[in-house]
């Protein structure tokens, strides 16, 4: 492992300390590019914006069709077979295909068999294809290639979040992850990016390997038939404005690009990504310099809007910390403008895996980056900004439909409230926290019926309404009543008659049928309560009422009677202790451990074998078990050593030896 310090561009600080180091470091055999890589506006370039899961593998099919002479691909995963397919027919038509793979791709057996049997495919129809290993000889100066871009004939660049499967790239109509993808037609960008995938494509580096019978699937591997997606009739361009470029490159450049559109940003930045890492751990010391970023941007007063992944929010607490730190330290405590969510889910999207950003309503990023240290500074990546404001109103419109999506449980702030619950009752999705109390808004309990937050969403109850469902049976006494009845809290929470026995749930529960009430919290409702004093009239404040005849329904009468019979039950048990003869005896013996047992003279309550009978050898000093008469005296455990006491056989026993080992280890034979 050889680590270089600086980045290989500019002339970096020289103090002669560990502080050097902590600016920033590369591994020998990274590309280090140096040459900023921006791209005036000029004649000629258009660009298309496209999106997963709704129209990406159709516009993306539309693309490849297209080729003529070249694509050169980089990507993480390729296994669709849409694309595999539609990779196969360039290269029937004479196109020249160039594909770099990561050999180690994170993902179960079959998917790597998949990766595999894809890229055997497209090298037997003769297309050339390199995986990025991690060498024997070096360290390898890459983690990961985790591109998604490719380049069309020397003159088209696709950008993307998505790999080549059909998770990120479904059939239309079917389910997917979101994802942002961008065409650009431009001569410049594209020579720029075909500079950057040469550096990848030479097999005389140690991390480069050609594909041969190694990288060959298990036997018995076959390529799916083409499903036959219909592509996009025509990639119609969302915009022939000329616009300002930067191509981002990792781990060359794209921390300081990303941090340059960051600190550039005036009054907006919406961001959507699979993760934010809080941590940064390679490269640049233990800041984060993109979090640093953003908080300085916060503070001078722009606003931030953070989107994330809520797919895997259970099992990665670093999702969590980031939505607490956005929404609870940036906003709830500083003030700051800022708010994190985790994205909903739809009938067609289930998980987010985009990693792009909108700035000021005029700038967009698209690439397939990540969030974090490892992603920018380890990987290689390439992604690109676009200073478009046609392109951020398309982008933008997509974000916000992601941004104000709800479904039935994602849970932004992990209360184990839903957003769309909270936002239907008035909560706030992005924090728990109730500011300035040492409350949490699942305690709460708006509609003073005796139920918080939390058990009125789990029980299906209205917090601001304290008879949900009209009954004159406060929200926060169902759940007993249901179980008199034998039946679920939920059930009786939305149900005037939950038993189903005809008598409406109030009557049984013994409450009168007038509306009072129940409290300042209460939503409204008509909620005939148990209440009132003797003359009818209500004590101000009060929820709770006294019946002039307290047995005057069936219900009442039942537990009066149950009550009495359980009465009687106890009072019997009473009588019985107390008749109960005297058990106790008039001397007590003391035993060798104190217990007392009165006089020790006595010749009452003598035990065989103890210290107490004089008649009797003491059971415990045995050392030997009866003779049965058929496997003859059994020596107990413990016992039979000639040199070790029976003390020390415990102690050793009781720390799991075995007899057996015991008595080798004592050299003493079994008696």
């Amino acid at each position: 492992l050889i680590l270089m310090r600086g980045d290989g561009c500019s002339d970096g600080q020289d103090t002669d300390s560990a502080a050097d180091w902590q600016e920033r470091w590369i591994r020998i055999g990274a590309s280090i590019f140096c040459d900023g890589a921006e791209f005036d506006p000029h004649i000629g370039m258009s660009a298309k914006a496209s999106f997963s899961p709704e129209t990406g593998l159709a516009d993306l099919l539309r693309w490849l069709e297209e080729a003529d002479e070249s694509l050169h691909i980089q990507m993480y995963e390729m296994m669709s077979p849409d694309l595999t397919h539609a990779l196969l027919r360039a290269l029937a038509r004479g196109v020249e295909v160039t594909i770099v793979l990561e050999e180690g791709i994170f993902d179960d057996y079959y998917a790597k068999q998949d990766q595999l049997g894809h890229a055997q495919s497209l090298s037997d129809a003769g297309a050339s294809v390199l995986w990025m290993i991690d060498p024997t000889a070096i360290s390898s100066p890459y983690a990961f290639i985790h591109s998604k871009t490719a380049v069309r004939d020397g003159s088209s660049t696709w950008f993307s979040s998505g790999n080549w499967k059909d998770s990120s790239f479904p059939p239309t109509g079917d389910s997917g992850n979101r994802e942002w993808s961008l065409f650009i037609d431009s001569t410049p960008l594209a020579a720029s990016v075909l500079e950057r995938m040469a550096w990848d494509e030479n097999e005389n580096h140690l991390h480069i390997e050609a594909h041969s019978s190694i990288f060959s699937p298990d036997a018995g591997w076959t390529l799916s038939p083409d499903p036959a997606t219909t592509p996009t009739a025509t990639l119609t361009p969302d915009t022939t404005t000329p616009f300002r470029m930067r191509l981002l490159t990792c781990p060359d450049d794209c921390v300081d690009g990303l941090m340059t559109e960051i600190e550039a940003a005036e009054s907006m930045l919406r961001i959507s990504v699979q993760y934010l890492d809080l941590g940064w751990y390679w490269g640049f010391g233990e800041e984060n310099p993109i979090l640093a970023a953003l908080y300085a941007a916060a503070v001078r007063g722009v606003r931030i809007e953070l989107l994330l992944n809520a797919y895997y929010a259970d099992d990665d607490d670093d999702i969590r910390d980031a939505v607490n730190l956005f929404n609870t330290d940036w906003n709830g405590t500083q003030g700051l403008d800022v708010n994190a969510r985790l994205m909903a889910t739809s009938p067609t999207i289930w998980k987010l895996h985009n990693k792009g950003m909108i700035i000021d309503d005029d700038t967009i990023l698209v690439g397939g980056m990540n969030w974090g240290s490892s992603s920018m500074l380890r990987n290689r990546e390439m992604g690109v900004i676009a200073e478009s404001s046609e392109l951020a109103a398309i982008f933008g419109a997509s974000f916000d439909e992601d941004w104000r999506r709800l479904d039935a449980f994602t849970d932004s702030d992990g209360d184990l409230l839903p957003d769309s619950w909270e936002v239907e009752y008035g909560l706030n999705r992005h924090s728990a926290a109730v500011l300035g109390t040492a409350l949490s808004e699942q305690s709460l309990d708006p509609d003073e019926d005796g139920l918080d937050n939390l058990n009125e969403y789990l029980l299906g109850g209205d917090p601001l309404d304290a008879d949900t469902d009209d009954d004159c049976i406060l929200d926060g006494q169902e759940a007993n009543f249901a179980r008199s009845v034998m039946r679920a809290p939920s059930a009786a929470m939305v149900s005037g008659d939950v038993d189903g026995n005809g008598v409406p749930d109030g009557e049984q529960f013994g409450c009168d049928d007038e509306p009072v009430d129940p409290g300042p919290g209460d939503g409204g409702g008509t909620n005939s309560n148990n209440g009132g004093s003797g003359n009818g009239e209500d004590e101000p404040g009060s929820i709770i009422n006294v019946r002039d005849d307290p047995l005057a329904t069936p219900g009442a009468k039942f537990l009066l009677g149950i009550t009495l019979i359980a009465a009687i039950s106890l009072l019997g048990a009473g009588l019985t202790m107390i008749r109960r003869p005297k058990t106790k005896a008039d001397e007590r013996l003391v035993d060798d451990s104190g217990y007392r047992f009165d006089d020790v003279d006595s010749e009452m309550a003598i035990l065989k074998g103890t210290r107490f009978d004089e008649k009797a050898a003491d059971t415990r000093e045995l050392t030997e078990g009866r003779d049965d008469g058929s496997h003859g005296a059994i020596v107990l455990d413990g016992f039979g050593f000639e040199e070790l006491s029976r003390d020390e056989v415990q102690w050793r026993l009781d720390r799991g030896i075995s007899l057996e080992e015991l008595r080798d280890e004592a050299e003493e034979d079994e008696a």
